[in-house]
């Protein structure tokens, strides 16, 4: 019983630690064409509809995550991260799921901040991604720079946008 505990306590912290970025060799591709049901659950969003020369963050998220919900909370209370910051928030969960995480933190107060159902799995799919959270950080000319799996500190996100 001892060695269970002391083995799923490992694996908490090392779901805490942040980790290196993921090599996906799509580096300095395009931003990918991804399509999102939204909270309304009638309206669409498509990643062509971003704004011009505004980093884009793909956040990749699911609601029963606890890391995912960390960063969330994290992302939303840190002043000035989504001045000059576009964050897509994107999700395969069931619906009311999203919609009870959507609720939660409020995601309609930020208009820097699109979150939504990626309802044809494209960004598990293109990126390949082994966890969440994800994010796929892409510069102002909508160039991928980097991935970073798992729980990620602001400054660490800051580090790629602003380079």
């Amino acid at each position: 019983m001892k060695q269970l505990r002391i083995g799923i306590f490992v694996v908490l912290l090392t779901g805490c630690k942040e980790k290196t970025p993921l090599t996906t060799g799509l580096e300095g591709q395009p931003l990918p064409s991804i399509e999102l049901l939204l909270a309304d659950s009638i309206s669409r969003f498509h990643t062509a509809q971003l704004p011009k020369g505004k980093p884009v963050v793909l956040f990749a998220f699911e609601p029963s995550c606890p890391y995912c919900r960390a960063q969330t909370k994290n992302l939303l209370q840190t002043p000035g991260i989504m001045n000059d910051v576009q964050i897509v928030m994107v999700s395969s969960a069931a619906f009311g799921d999203f919609k009870s995480f959507y609720n939660k933190y409020n995601l309609y107060q930020y208009p820097d901040v699109t979150a939504g159902i990626d309802l044809h799995y494209v960004f598990q799919e293109y990126f390949k991604i082994p966890e969440v959270p994800c994010m796929a950080i892409y510069d102002s000319d909508k160039k991928l720079k980097q991935v970073l799996i798992g729980y990620t500190r602001i400054s660490s996100i800051r580090k790629v946008t602003d380079s």
